[in-house]
């Protein structure tokens, strides 16, 4: 069996190698429970980069990408380009959920609940940089992790500072 983790979480955090270091202590107790891995992320910077990057090191995880919307368009919202680069040449399959139309900021933020939720709905577990904080428009961290709970997802919430 494969264990599928799902990555949610900010894009911009306090203190990235002390949250690096969670991530991989976690990483290491998942290792214990399976054989084969698969994370699935949508490669946004923060979080998303950094649980993939970790989970490909650790657990030789096949990486899984879902954007939101079409790729050239998503890459325009991503600020560490090469490094988004990097991971997309290292992924297994590149799932996009809206191949073409009008984006305007509520199509995004609508796509990005729905790109949230399909890793949840994908996922075994959940790992959420998070810094507990309400979120302020649709589609963002606690949401998602709101939408993990009410799924009975397993979520290995690691507290950020933002």
């Amino acid at each position: 069996m494969i264990l599928k983790i799902g990555v949610t979480g900010h894009r911009f955090f306090l203190h990235e190698e002390t949250v690096r270091q969670e991530v991989r202590k976690h990483l290491y107790q998942l290792k214990k429970s399976a054989s084969d891995f698969e994370i699935i992320s949508p490669l946004a910077d923060g979080a998303d980069m950094l649980v993939a990057e970790e989970a490909m090191e650790i657990l030789d995880a096949k990486l899984t990408v879902v954007l939101p919307f079409e790729l050239h368009e998503y890459k325009n919202t991503v600020i560490e380009k090469k490094r988004f680069n990097n991971l997309l040449l290292k992924s297994q399959n590149i799932n996009v959920l809206l191949e073409e139309g009008s984006l305007n900021d509520v199509i995004k933020e609508q796509q990005y609940y729905l790109c949230g939720k399909l890793i949840v709905d994908q996922c075994n577990v959940l790992i959420a940089l998070y810094d507990g904080l309400p979120e302020l428009g649709l589609g963002g961290t606690a949401q998602i992790v709101d939408y993990a709970y009410s799924k009975q997802k397993y979520i290995i919430r690691i507290d950020i500072k933002r």
